[in-house]
């Protein structure tokens, strides 16, 4: 590919590109509709705690990371086309009571460019491994945002992968998704009980309402009653309920703590008020201490210990780039 002879470092590019994204950031731009009359009226909102819980079933966390490695450039006939090498990886961690064992995890590399026509994969040494990138053409038009995003992209539909597939055992456990499940297939809640966990609060779906301060009210194991999330830019509507993990810490605010989780609506409310009740159950079982991770208690110990596994994967950030940096200065004719 004469394309790739073109290829140069991006003058820009800055050590924050090296650190791997939360996986949580891609909620939607836009205010949805909500509708909290779906599991009570609103006037009966309260925090709700579960039935005594009997024996935990079994809970598969799924989660992923991503890096840019390099950016870089390429000269696209009269035109400078954006791109990047990026890696990728996802996994699923299985927990039953005293065991937890790692299922799947795959890492995937891509070199995503804003042109058309370019696919192959481009193998960049690496002392004595050798780095596979698999050439992603995403379209002329696109920018160092798209490109960016595309690699967010690449890594939610490994997640769904591993999610859709008959190789992790779904059937008999609780899938819990790092991230809103707006990626996954719409059946995904059939097949068995599946929900994502958004962390972090970019938005605050109850403000405004008198039903806000219930929310901030829950004490760890309770929740809110269900509500419909109905974004303006899908058909599809989710239901969503807010749970608390633990108390907050002291000097933190009152959100943390509480984590909001979703699933498809098409799997019907009774089933969506099972996972509602599992997932306060249990999941606080689940929340580490401050001193474990800069995002607990709402980052859980399975997702924390998977996410530096796939980060290990993904290779040491500088080793990787030196290696690409090296790969382009030979490709270009430049040694």
């Amino acid at each position: 590919m004469a394309l790739l002879t073109t290829l140069r470092l991006h003058p820009w590019a800055s050590t924050w590109e090296g650190q791997p994204g939360a996986s949580d950031e891609d909620e939607e731009d836009e205010r949805p509709y909500v509708d909290p009359a779906v599991e009570v009226p609103p006037q009966d909102w309260r925090p709700l705690r579960p039935p005594a819980a009997g024996e935990p079933p079994a809970f598969m966390f799924v989660d992923g990371v991503r890096r840019i490695d390099v950016g870089v450039v390429a000269q696209d006939g009269d035109r400078p086309a954006w791109g990047l090498f990026g890696s990728y990886g996802a996994g699923a961690v299985v927990c039953r009571p005293g065991r937890a064992q790692v299922v799947r995890e795959h890492v995937r590399r891509s070199l995503v460019l804003a042109a058309v026509g370019y696919e192959g994969e481009v193998n960049v040494p690496a002392g004595s491994v050798v780095l596979a990138y698999r050439v992603e053409s995403v379209g002329e038009d696109k920018g160092q945002n798209d490109v960016r995003r595309e690699v967010q992209q690449r890594m939610r539909m490994l997640e769904a992968e591993l999610v859709a597939s008959g190789d992790a055992p779904t059937q008999d456990a609780v899938v819990v998704v790092d991230g809103p499940i707006t990626f996954l297939p719409r059946d995904a809640g059939r097949r068995a009980l599946v929900a994502g966990l958004i962390k972090t609060h970019h938005r605050y779906y109850l403000e405004g309402t008198p039903l806000a301060p219930w929310m901030t009210a829950l004490a760890p194991g309770e929740r809110t009653p269900i509500f419909v999330v109905r974004p303006k830019a899908s058909p599809d509507d989710r239901f969503s309920w807010y749970v608390r993990l633990a108390e907050p810490p002291p000097f933190h605010h009152s959100l943390v703590g509480i984590v909001r989780l979703e699933t498809w609506a098409q799997a019907g409310l009774e089933r969506a008020r099972a996972l509602a009740d599992l997932t306060a159950a249990f999941l606080p079982r689940f929340a580490p201490p401050m001193a474990w991770d800069d995002r607990a208690p709402n980052n859980l110990y399975p997702v924390t210990a998977l996410e530096q596994r796939l980060r290990h994967g993904l290779g040491d950030y500088q080793w990787v780039r030196r290696s690409i940096e090296s790969f382009i200065y030979r490709l270009g004719g430049l040694s």
